[in-house]
């Protein structure tokens, strides 16, 4: 037993100078890190990149609350950024992209060092685990963005390296230090993404089992409750944030009802994503099933193979790790399965199967850890057999510069993060931000804006809270005034708006519905009122009473019995102002290549669908005054010019192109087989694309009846 001691005194010894004569894993680290952070700062979004970014982003600016839960310690840190790097000229937007680029290679790093851990020091493998996982898509996607992800992985990777490091340890009692660590570690982490607490859970768990017999003692117990409770201060900003109540903070946190609130999310449901209407049930087994094409497609599943080698070299022979690797393996099916449990992102669509697959980088990290794990038993049992990858006698992989594997893994990664670089290259997309500008631009003078939806809301609210850009304009969001305490937080940054009740939503007895607001908003010598993203289809108010007219982007609230007395009734009036105030944006200027996951790809669609909203309203005045020749005149050749364009076309702009034709063809001078045979084709493509695109076709009898006619 004594000699039994020795030896692995010795062995450890041994292990000591080979780590320290070929470099300690955490110079390699400290490698890694570097190399991450010089390859997302080179291809950092320079500005706004859209969604919740740019919401975190103005909270940054003015120190205030973000949307539940609040994530006050990412808030923190990007202020701190801003206020440094500020200093010397960057703009707001870079400055917090860039605190999300400086977490997200301290992410890659740790994860590099729990790979480490978990291989008594094996660098090529940690190398490559750290790589793979940091040019992933997702991972480099939200490493050059100001979003709360980076910091998760963060965190993530720093527990599972913290928990192997204190399964490893010799001797528990003088590792103590590492479970007070790790349980701060817990509190902290939990002050940004809550998703996290899966993996919280099952460190925990773990480190008290192991550490059971030095843990287990009131003292002990009470210093890691304090550890705990010490991580979680973050969360007093809530109470003390200086810009509580600013545009776009969200929520009352002033008191203890609504600070709880806001950290458990009620709004939305605890742990779901979602509290709109599409909000759908579960999506268990079609959410493992995009994640499971998304871990195999994004390293032609490379990654996936090492990690099933990873664990089956834990659960087949002697493995020194098999407690770290069980627990890394077993956070990630825990997480994995119950995330996409609880997930009610509608994933029919391809916009919000983008903000769901964030969710996926939390499995990324344990994903890629046993991908580590895996490849260093591959080297040990495969390469080493042939003696390349161990040390003389010891039956240890190599740690540093002797391990003839390490020019390669270093190779590897060069060549990855290089082959990765020009497709995530964001260093110059200004796309978000120009586009918002040139709307914001678009408006009158004091104009009263009503928005609907992240990107609208928060890119406009950028541009003024951190660019002082249009400050005259106030904007109101549409989603933030359902909230009870939205009139009596936010009532006062909006004083030309009257409100008619404490909140939006007209079926509760103190809300109004948008009708009672826009009655109480507009009228004579009143400042006007526009709309983006459109009216709450869940408000049966509006139809009859009010419409919208199109100004760009925006639309402009109207009486429904005037739709145009701004312009003294008169349409021609209105089209003209449109031309030289030019609404229409340069979607020429505009990229397309965007994937429908990205922010860019609505404000594409957005802006192409421009001539299409003001051809139907041509067309629904030509309805109204009896088939109106001229207007249907406007009406038919604004659509043929936009599909002819091919821009976004849509399966309805074909419909209005049709009945505009067939309109026309009810005037003599249109009523001719030229007409009779545009207005045909342009049903058959309406028909053809509506149901290539499985949308419900409108008037389908009616359609069909005219073309067998």
């Amino acid at each position: 037993m004594g000699s039994g001691r020795r030896r692995t005194e010795g062995g450890r010894k041994g292990a000591a100078k080979e780590r320290s004569r070929n470099g300690s894993p955490w110079i390699w680290s400290c490698a890694v890190f570097v190399a991450h952070l010089l390859a997302y700062s080179g291809t950092l979004f320079p500005s706004i990149p859209g969604g919740d970014a740019t919401e975190l982003i103005f909270n940054g600016c003015q120190l205030s609350v973000p949307h539940p839960p609040g994530y006050p310690l990412f808030t923190l840190i990007e202020w701190a950024f801003i206020r440094i790097f500020g200093a010397i000229g960057y703009n707001p937007a870079y400055c917090a992209n860039l605190a999300a680029a400086f977490l997200g290679s301290l992410a890659a790093c740790f994860l590099f060092l729990a790979v480490a851990e978990i291989t008594d020091g094996h660098v090529a493998p940690s190398i490559v685990a750290s790589v793979l996982f940091g040019s992933s898509r997702l991972v480099w996607l939200y490493s050059i963005q100001a979003e709360v992800f980076s910091l998760n992985n963060l965190f993530a990777s720093a527990l599972f390296f913290l928990s192997a490091r204190y399964s490893k340890s010799e001797n528990k009692r003088c590792s103590t230090g590492l479970a007070y660590l790790g349980s701060f570690l817990c509190g902290l982490a939990l002050t940004n993404q809550h998703t996290i607490v899966f993996y919280v859970a099952t460190c925990a768990c773990f480190v008290y089992y192991e550490g059971f017999e030095t843990l287990f003692n009131p003292k002990r117990t009470l210093v890691l409750v304090l550890a705990f409770a010490a991580g979680l201060s973050p969360y007093a900003y809530l109470f003390l944030a200086p810009g509580f109540g600013e545009p776009g903070s969200w929520g009352d946190t002033s008191t203890v009802s609504g600070f709880l609130t806001h950290l458990l999310r009620r709004e939305y449901g605890t742990f779901r994503l979602f509290s709109g209407a599409d909000a759908e049930g579960n999506n268990l087994l079609l959410g493992l099933w995009r994640y499971w094409e998304a871990a195999t497609g994004d390293d032609y599943g490379f990654g996936v193979v090492l990690a099933a080698a990873g664990v089956l070299s834990c659960l087949g022979g002697k493995c020194a790790s098999r407690r770290p690797i069980l627990l890394v393996f077993g956070s990630f099916c825990f997480y994995t399965v119950t995330f996409h449990h609880l997930a009610n992102l509608p994933l029919s669509s391809e916009l919000h199967l983008g903000v769901h697959a964030r969710f996926w980088m939390q499995s990324h990290v344990a994903l890629h850890i046993l991908a580590g794990a895996g490849m260093s038993a591959i080297c040990k049992n495969v390469v080493g057999r042939v003696g390349l990858s161990q040390t003389a006698g010891s039956g240890r992989p190599r740690a540093g510069a002797d391990d003839p594997l390490l020019p390669l893994a270093v190779l590897l990664a060069a060549l990855t993060i290089g082959a990765r670089h020009r497709s995530m290259d964001e260093s110059g997309n200004y796309v978000i931000r120009d586009a918002f500008r040139d709307v914001l631009d678009k408006f009158p003078v004091g104009s009263r804006v009503i928005v609907k939806g992240d990107l609208f809301t928060n890119s406009l609210r950028y541009l003024q809270q951190c660019e002082g850009q249009r400050t005259d304009v106030e904007l109101v969001d549409q989603a933030m005034l359902t909230y009870r305490w939205f009139v009596r937080v936010q009532g006062r940054n909006f004083p030309s708006f009257a409100w008619p009740g404490t909140h939006y939503h007209p079926f509760e007895e103190t809300g109004f519905s948008m009708r009672d607001l826009l009655l109480a908003n507009l009228g004579a010598g009143r400042k006007p009122v526009f709309m983006l993203g459109g009216w709450n289809p869940q408000d049966p108010s509006v139809p009859g009473s009010y419409v919208h007219v199109p100004w760009g982007v925006a639309d402009l609230v109207a009486p429904a019995e005037d739709p145009h007395e701004r312009w003294d009734g008169s349409i021609w009036s209105w089209h003209k102002e449109c031309e030289e105030r030019e609404l229409r944006p340069r979607v020429s200027g505009l990229p397309g290549h965007h994937a429908g996951d990205r922010w860019e790809a609505v404000v594409f669609s957005d802006s192409c669908d421009i001539p299409a909203k003001e051809a139907l309203h041509f067309l629904n005045h030509a309805l109204a005054n009896g088939d109106d020749l001229r207007a249907l005149e406007m009406a038919e050749g604004m659509m043929s010019d936009h599909v002819e364009a091919g821009l976004r076309v849509k399966p309805h702009h074909y419909r209005n192109l049709g009945i505009a034709r067939s309109r026309l063809l009810t005037h003599p001078v249109h009523n001719n087989a030229e007409m009779y045979n545009k207005t045909r084709n342009a049903f058959e493509v309406y028909l053809e694309l509506a149901d290539e695109a499985g949308e419900r076709v409108q008037d389908r009898e009616a359609i069909q009846q005219f073309l067998s006619g």
